[in-house]
């Protein structure tokens, strides 16, 4: 009966982080779309703002979360984690001053989020082989990342529960 038990729950969690990893990996694995993707949104950027905010996330794990999409998205070592770090460094005030649980509040500071984090990237590292649709190409990845965060949101709130079962409760 334990076995079953212990079945029950690492089963769930392991298709929930198989599911993450494929959402991160489908595209460049199979459209071999990169940072600058104008059809892909900035997956990363949703997960690391749900968490920071419904999880309170520490600087260390931003941190290695960034290095961990550096990595990913085969970037210069850094990059994702400076920019992270900043943003989160800039939410935080902005969090102790606003209700962020709320959901018409979290959007709204998830479309700022978003920006920053995006504007960011692009100055810290310009791509100049796409001419002059850079700013075409930002646009579209950020109205993406914008529509798709109400997805992202509703699959940790809905499988959050076999991810971290013993904070979910402090979700709500």
């Amino acid at each position: 009966m334990k076995r079953f038990k212990i079945t029950k729950q690492i089963l769930p969690q392991s298709l929930i982080i198989t599911a993450l990893l494929l959402l991160l990996l489908f595209p460049i694995m199979n459209f071999k779309f990169g940072l600058n993707s104008n059809i892909f949104p900035a997956v990363e950027v949703t997960i690391i703002f749900y968490f920071s905010s419904y999880h309170q996330l520490k600087y260390w794990q931003i941190f290695l979360a960034g290095l961990f999409f550096d990595q990913l998205y085969c970037m210069p070592l850094g990059i994702n984690s400076l920019v992270f770090l900043l943003a989160a460094m800039g939410f935080e005030p902005v969090s102790k001053i606003t209700v962020i649980r709320e959901d018409i509040t979290n959007f709204i500071v998830f479309c700022g989020y978003a920006l920053v984090i995006l504007l960011s990237r692009a100055m810290i590292m310009p791509d100049k082989s796409n001419g002059g649709t850079m700013a075409v190409i930002i646009l579209f990845q950020y109205f993406t990342t914008i529509f798709s965060y109400p997805l992202v949101k509703f699959f940790f709130r809905k499988f959050g529960k076999y991810i971290y079962p013993r904070d979910f409760k402090s979700w709500q």
